[in-house]
């Protein structure tokens, strides 16, 4: 009994210390809770959503969002477990860089997470893919002409 509460006491640091270090999008970080319901409060209905069951038994149901084609969001099991957007209207990782990082910014913003920088890819069609590691989360901003044009998260759930 001891020993396996100590295991659990280890894990819920681990967990903690893994949900204060995510990556955000407009206050949203990977791993945090929410239902359907809030995430329509926050942003209105979605444009696009569907649902499924996890066919794995992880999570129990699987739900990706589109808000006013803005920003995307996947809940598994009422955890997020990615984001993404395109928009300039959207803040990403505003806690790692001050006001956040906004599709059009220019490339230079990159570098604020540069000690976080795992890999640096140029794609076919020019664009570089900045990918970074936080734990096992990967965060990726796509670069084209000098300006970021897409970001987009994923928690690793395996």
């Amino acid at each position: 009994m001891k020993k396996s509460v100590k295991y659990l006491f280890a894990a819920a640091l681990l967990f903690t210390g893994m949900a204060a270090n995510a990556q955000d999008v407009d206050g949203i970080s990977l791993w945090d809770t929410y239902t359907k319901a809030q995430l329509i409060a926050k942003y209105g209905q979605p444009v696009e959503y569907t649902s499924q069951e996890d066919t794995e038994g992880l999570f129990g149901l699987i739900e990706d969002f589109t808000f006013n084609n803005d920003i995307q969001i996947r809940l598994q099991g009422n955890r997020v477990t990615e984001f993404g957007t395109k928009s300039s209207k959207i803040r990403v990782m505003t806690k790692y860089v001050s006001g956040g990082i906004r599709v059009g910014d220019s490339e230079s913003v990159v570098t604020k997470l540069e000690k976080y920088l795992f890999k640096r890819t140029k794609l076919s069609d020019g664009s570089i893919n900045y990918k970074y590691l936080f734990g096992d989360d990967r965060f990726n901003i796509i670069v084209s002409n000098g300006k970021i044009v897409h970001m987009y998260a994923s928690a690793t759930t395996t």
